[in-house]
Parts: structure tokens; C-alpha cells; sequence
């Protein structure tokens, strides 16, 4: 049986339907966080709650107390261990409660905890072909709430729907500068002599808990890496082009309108990425 964790209890999912005044339902009024679950840890689990907690209070939504590492990681460890999991893909989402209109009745919060299957305890580091389009029928704002991951996700659904319809495994997302922001679930890398850049903070992409550790452990990686703001001429003229997440690590892109591209730095990072994390 299915089952899910809410606030801490574990209960059947088909018992965790929510109200039809539920804000994360009729407003996207939520945060929410996608991590991997390995033998009882939660790799980078800190840098995941601090920046669920940011966009939380960003939002004005209250963090109690007691949802800290050690609590979260707990109850995490509470429904993988109710599926039989000693790895899986777990989501977090924090939903504002309370009903109302447009304006909150309270800002307490609801935690949602997911488990589901992952094919591989860690990173796979197989070659998987990823053909990588552009996606230009919404932009995206450089607010900064759009570096969050909130419930409010329709520009990522309508990306996807696009990439699918296309034969694209993945496409690129612009923002109104039309500069690269990010891609349907991952930050954009590329690789030009040598060095590794990724978007800036304010460029309008939601900020990865995988692009925040290469940035703050280049030198433990043995890599060279900077912040520029990415455009189709500076893809096509990289030696290699990759994504990053928490739940595929790197992901190389082997091509992009004409070119294709080598996977050397990609491969190599992600060797290293399974060697730290797990």
C-alpha cells in the first residue's frame, strides 16, 4: 500500500486527499524540495532545507520549530523505511494552510513527505544521448521567487509537454532578456577551456541544490568554475554542455541544434559527484 508521510505521521496516501480549499491546490501556494534518499542519509540534505526554509520565509510562510535536519531526516527515514527503500527519490513540500481567497487565513505550514523508486542507488554514470531544444513560447521573470521551487511550476509542465512533443529529452528556458535561465528541471553548465560556467544568481533561474555544491566545492572537485549569462553562441561555441540536479547529478548534453558534443568534463565530475556524495 502506497503510503505517504504528513506532518510527521505516516498514513495511507489515499487517506492524505487534501480539501478542495487547499492553497497548494487552488493556488500553488507550496515550496517543495526533490532530494535522493541513500542507506538512511539524504545527500546535501542541509543545503535542500536551507533553501526550502529561504523561499518559505521568502513567501511568508512560518517554520516551526521543530522542522530541523534531524526531524526532517527522521521522518524521511520513517516512510522509505515503510516502502523497504534503502534508496529512492523523496519530495518535500511545505503547503501554506488554511483556506481563503488570494489573501492567507494563517501562514502555518503542512510537510509532505514522498518516496518513489530510483533505478540506481547512485548516480549512473552511463552514457544516456540527451538531445537538448529551446523553449520560447513563455518567458521566465528574474524576480527572485522564480529561484524558488514553488507549486506554482506551469511554465516547467508546458516546457515539458514541448520537449516531449518534439523528440527533445530536455529544452532550455529563456528569461525576458533572452538569456538562458535554465532547462525543465536543471541547471545549465558549460564547458569552455577547461572551466565550467553556469548562470548567474539573478539571472532568473531556480538556484539547485547540485549548481550550489559544485560552485562551493570546485576545489575539492579539482575544477574551475564561474557564473556568466548564457546564450545560444556561447552553447554552440562550448567544448561540452551539461545539466545538473540532485537526482541525476550530471547529466552531459550530447547535442544542441548542429553540434555535438564531447562528455569528457561531464563524465569525469560525476565519478567524483558519486565518489563525495555517497
Amino acid at each position: 500500500m502506497l503510503q505517504v508521510s504528513l506532518n510527521g505521521k505516516i498514513i495511507s496516501a489515499s487517506k492524505a486527499r487534501f480539501a478542495t480549499d487547499n492553497r497548494a491546490f487552488r493556488f500553488g501556494d507550496s515550496i517543495f524540495e526533490t532530494c535522493r534518499y541513500h542507506n538512511a542519509q539524504v545527500p546535501l540534505l542541509d543545503l535542500h532545507l536551507q533553501r526550502m526554509f529561504t523561499c518559505m520565509q521568502y513567501i511568508g510562510m512560518e517554520i516551526p520549530a521543530h522542522w530541523n535536519v534531524s526531524w526532517i531526516l527522521s521522518c524521511i527515514q520513517d516512510i522509505a523505511d515503510a516502502h523497504a527503500f534503502s534508496f529512492c527519490r523523496v519530495r518535500l513540500t511545505a503547503s501554506r494552510q488554511g483556506g481563503g481567497s488570494y489573501t492567507p487565513e494563517r501562514n502555518t505550514p503542512d510537510l509532505l513527505i514522498e518516496v518513489s523508486a530510483l533505478p540506481t542507488e547512485k548516480f549512473d554514470t552511463a552514457v544516456i544521448t540527451c538531445m537538448l531544444g529551446e523553449y520560447h513560447d513563455m518567458q521566465k521573470s528574474t524576480h527572485p521567487v522564480f529561484r524558488c521551487k514553488t507549486g506554482n511550476a506551469l511554465l516547467y509542465v508546458l516546457a515539458a509537454k514541448f520537449a516531449r512533443e518534439n523528440g527533445y529529452d530536455d529544452v532550455l528556458i529563456f528569461n525576458e532578456k533572452e538569456e538562458i535561465t535554465d532547462a525543465i528541471s536543471s541547471n545549465v553548465w558549460v564547458v569552455k577551456n577547461s572551466v565550467l560556467y553556469t548562470t548567474p544568481d539573478d539571472g532568473g533561474a531556480v538556484l539547485g541544490v547540485m549548481r550550489r555544491y559544485l560552485l562551493e566545492n570546485a576545489a575539492a572537485l579539482e575544477v574551475e568554475v564561474g557564473q556568466i549569462a548564457l546564450d545560444p553562441e556561447i552553447l554552440l561555441s562550448a567544448d561540452e554542455v551539461f545539466l545538473s540536479n540532485a537526482i541525476h547529478g550530471i547529466r552531459s548534453v550530447s547535442t544542441y541544434q548542429d553540434r555535438t558534443y564531447l562528455n569528457n568534463k561531464g563524465a569525469a565530475l560525476l565519478e567524483k559527484l558519486n565518489t563525495q556524495l555517497f
